[in-house]
């Protein structure tokens, strides 16, 4: 497969470099760089876009907006690869699954890490069973909820 040409305008949002994610995304290991793609049309649904190939993109949202104090247990071996200093803040993000039925699920068992101050990303994959891989995400509550009041749904 070839991959595809990544739009200027992704580039743009971080720069060539983008995000580095030194371990990729588990089963697309090879796809080390990612820019975050804000679209207001479809806030609060962001997308996590591969600068190696524009064919691979998730859909991310962020987890408190699905499950409030969503504040899961990270041990060290999350942390390693982000570069985290101490009383550092990490970005978490959780990837949306759209079904063949039109569900859609955010897997709150592996959350996206990312560190801004040294623009790198990890997915987690959490131990704390408090979360589940297959959360049922409503997106008429979550667009109607969201801060902006941008329908994502239109």
């Amino acid at each position: 497969m070839q991959a595809q040409r990544i739009p200027t305008a992704i580039l743009d949002i971080l720069g060539p470099g983008g995000l580095f994610f030194p371990e990729g995304i588990p089963a697309f290991e090879e796809h080390t760089r990612f820019a975050l793609v804000d679209d207001e049309r479809y806030y609060p649904i962001r997308t996590l876009q591969s600068l190696v190939d524009a064919a691979v993109e998730f859909l991310v949202v962020d987890p408190h907006l699905l499950v409030p104090g969503y504040a899961p247990d990270l041990a060290d071996q999350d942390l390693s690869g982000l570069e985290i200093e101490r009383d550092q803040v990490l970005d978490l993000l959780c990837l949306l699954v759209v079904h063949r039925d039109g569900q859609v699920t955010a897997n709150l068992k592996a959350p996206v890490a990312i560190n801004r101050v040294r623009r790198r990303g990890k997915q987690l994959i959490l131990v704390d069973e408090r979360f589940p891989l297959r959360y049922q995400v409503d997106l008429t509550a979550l667009c109607a909820e969201s801060a902006k009041g941008v329908s994502c749904l239109s």
